[in-house]
């Protein structure tokens, strides 16, 4: 006796949702042979490669010698994935930072990656 899924009945069926789905623009994360397809392992990769590097920037937020408060801030805010436009919003509703706008975040972050690497590679050709 065959089992359901080697019918006629469940092939037919299987094809016309196949289509349907083709049809809608879904992607199947795995293909025929349940393997996930390229697109998938290369989003996986993606998160990976994202995650750690908000792992970094925590690592910087913990290391760093900030020389103020806001520019900690935006950094810690931008480890937990803030958006840059959502920094400038909360630097601007608070007195106690300096207020900036989005280009002046991105600018800060910018400068700290820099000056970060910059002196974790001269510290590593000094011990190498």
């Amino acid at each position: 006796m065959k089992r359901y899924f080697e019918t006629e009945e469940f092939k037919r069926l299987d094809s016309e949702w196949k289509a349907k789905l083709k049809e809608s623009g879904f992607e199947d994360l795995e293909d025929e042979n349940e393997n996930l397809t390229e697109a998938q392992i290369s989003t996986q990769s993606s998160y990976a490669k994202g995650a750690a590097y908000y792992e970094a920037i925590e690592r910087i937020v913990q290391e760093y010698p900030f020389k103020r408060e806001t520019d900690r801030v935006i950094l810690k805010l931008h480890s937990e994935g803030m958006s840059l436009r959502k920094i400038a919003e909360r630097l601007q509703a608070d007195p106690n930072l300096k207020p900036l706008k989005f280009k002046g975040v991105q600018w800060v972050i910018r400068e700290i990656l820099k000056d970060f690497a910059e002196k974790l590679h001269s510290s590593s050709s000094i011990d190498g």
